[in-house]
């Protein structure tokens, strides 16, 4: 759990293949590909997130996830992640895509 970071720049977890859990209670924006790859990544918790870019959590294998403040998922954000069981956004998600 990291309460300091808001946002998670492109690729900064790029094929991080051990990631298995994510928690970043004050992150507001998930940049492009900032999960991309990350094959053993199953649980995601970043209830303020406000956007999430492309490719964020491209081939994934994230199982529940909780982005509960989202109100912008970008094109292919969840591409290939075939093992989403659960995920909670925001009612007012706008252009969600993915």
């Amino acid at each position: 759990t990291n309460n300091k970071i808001t946002v998670i720049s492109p690729y900064k977890f790029y094929k991080f293949s051990n990631l298995s859990f994510v928690s970043f209670p004050k992150c507001s924006r998930l940049e492009s590909g900032a999960f991309y790859d990350c094959t053993s990544l199953s649980n995601v918790y970043v209830p303020k997130c406000e956007s999430i870019d492309a490719h964020a959590f491209y081939r994934c294998k994230i199982e529940t996830a909780n982005f509960s403040n989202c109100s912008y998922i970008g094109n292919n954000a969840f591409l290939y992640c075939t093992s989403l069981k659960e995920a909670s956004f925001s009612s007012s998600c706008n252009n969600c895509t993915a």
